[in-house]
């Protein structure tokens, strides 16, 4: 009879674990982030009685599972590490296209001096015609002041962006070392949906990280996970976290440049996320926009001494 009731106090305990999994479940329904848990039962060792017969004796709860699936949380990583830098790059684009818009027509100050120049050389005794060429003269150079602040200013404000983003990482990758130490060392075990709940916490970190730099990670069978930039460098190594850095451009002081925790520059080897999409965004559009309203002065400054 005791042996009967043993079977049937299992049954109820396993049906009570699949209860309280399932009310964990409806409760955090709307958490982000959440994992659906599942408890995972199997049968009790077999006992042999005393005439030679086998019997079980009854259900154990072996364990509560999380629905995660590998290949979609790192799809997800991916599409957030791409959106991010995609909506970074966009609105610098955009900022700068606006100031560019209320800053005046380089183009028709451009327009009216050649113009003036033509005009001189038709008349060069009329002393109107001088005024009115110096005031092109004026306005131009007052339209390459004003996108060269604009430029500077941009610059300034990217260089900001790339500090606060690098600190914002080395945030992110130290709670995940922290929590890889936590997972990996019992700090909550899987029986209970502790070590669950450290995952689905470590998986959140994971996405704001992707946001900030494109990585990829690597599940280690002790069950921590090493997270490293999508050119190899790494940012997490279970419980250690490798901080990154920023500092000036050996041959440029107007450009903050990203480096590794052996204080290699590797800012040419950052993608993704919005550091990428800063990076990618200075060097492609910021600085060649500089260096060609530069060369444009020039040119001008040039055909005016020939002039």
């Amino acid at each position: 009879m005791s042996n009967l009731l043993s079977i049937a106090i299992s049954g109820l305990n396993a049906a009570k674990a699949g209860l309280a999994a399932t009310s964990n479940n409806l409760a955090n329904v709307d958490t982000t982030g959440y994992s659906r848990q599942s408890v995972q039962q199997s049968e009790s060792s077999v006992v042999t009685r005393g005439d030679g017969y086998a019997m079980g004796s009854g259900v154990t709860v072996s364990g509560v599972t999380r629905a995660s699936n590998p290949y979609l949380t790192a799809a997800v990583w991916s599409t957030n590490s791409a959106s991010q830098s995609a909506s970074t790059y966009n609105d610098l684009a955009t900022t700068l296209n606006n100031a560019l818009s209320g800053s005046g027509s380089l183009q028709t100050s451009l327009d009216s001096l050649f113009s003036g120049f033509t005009s001189v050389s038709s008349a060069v005794s009329d002393t109107s015609v001088r005024q009115t060429v110096l005031g092109d003269a004026t306005a131009t150079a007052t339209n390459y002041n004003t996108l060269a602040s604009q430029f500077a200013a941009q610059q300034k404000s990217v260089n900001q962006q790339i500090g606060d983003t690098v600190t914002s990482i080395n945030s992110l990758t130290s709670q995940i070392a922290t929590l890889n130490t936590a997972i990996t060392g019992g700090n909550g075990t899987t029986s209970s949906g502790g070590s669950n709940a450290l995952l689905d916490q470590r998986d959140a970190l994971v996405t704001q990280l992707a946001g900030y730099v494109g990585i990829s990670a690597q599940t280690q069978s002790d069950g921590s996970i090493s997270v490293y930039t999508q050119s190899g460098q790494a940012l997490v190594a279970g419980s250690q976290a490798n901080a990154l850095s920023t500092t000036g451009n050996a041959y440029d002081a107007t450009q903050t440049e990203v480096t590794d925790s052996n204080g290699s520059v590797i800012s040419g080897q950052i993608s993704g996320g919005s550091l990428g999409g800063l990076i990618s965004y200075r060097n492609n559009v910021l600085s060649t926009s500089e260096n060609m309203l530069g060369l444009s002065a020039l040119g001008l400054a040039g055909r005016d001494r020939k002039s």
